[in-house]
């Protein structure tokens, strides 16, 4: 079932085209598995296409985070991603994330969703991710992003 969903994300990724027109995913967990690859491709185009206009960010406490205040706004949230993948790609480097979810739990209320997980960083550092979606039309979009890491 996870590997449909995972080839459900690529292929809505080859299939679509770029920004708000971009269709996301049918599920939350999908919308959430196609924006970590995504990130972990450090494809900034994968990234936003399941952001919805209104979405909000707190970014993780990282050099690359160009604010650690609420971003509000897609545009906003956009030129942070912008910013992250410049620093990760700056000198002709492609240094690619390695966010592999664990302790994922999705909860569905109805027409809104709260997607969580962690997952490993270098030496006893991890991860922790919080994604709010909303069903917008036929597929879910993120509507808050909330990032940080932790020692542990």
């Amino acid at each position: 079932m996870r590997q449909g969903i995972a080839r459900l994300g690529v292929l809505t990724l080859a299939l679509v085209g770029a920004g708000a027109a971009r269709a996301c995913a049918p599920t939350p967990e999908a919308a959430v598995r196609q924006f970590v690859a995504a990130l972990n491709a450090l494809d900034e185009a994968g990234l936003i296409a399941c952001l919805a206009e209104d979405v909000t960010l707190f970014n993780p406490d990282i050099p690359e985070a160009p604010s650690q205040h609420r971003l509000n706004g897609r545009s906003a949230v956009e030129a942070s991603f912008h910013t992250v993948i410049g620093a990760a790609t700056a000198g002709g480097q492609r240094r690619l994330p390695d966010v592999r979810p664990q302790n994922l739990d999705v909860r569905v209320f109805g027409s809104a969703a709260l997607v969580t997980f962690e997952f490993p960083r270098a030496g006893t550092s991890f991860g922790r991710r919080s994604f709010v979606l909303a069903k917008r039309g036929r597929d879910w979009r993120i509507i808050h992003l909330h990032s940080s890491n932790a020692e542990g």
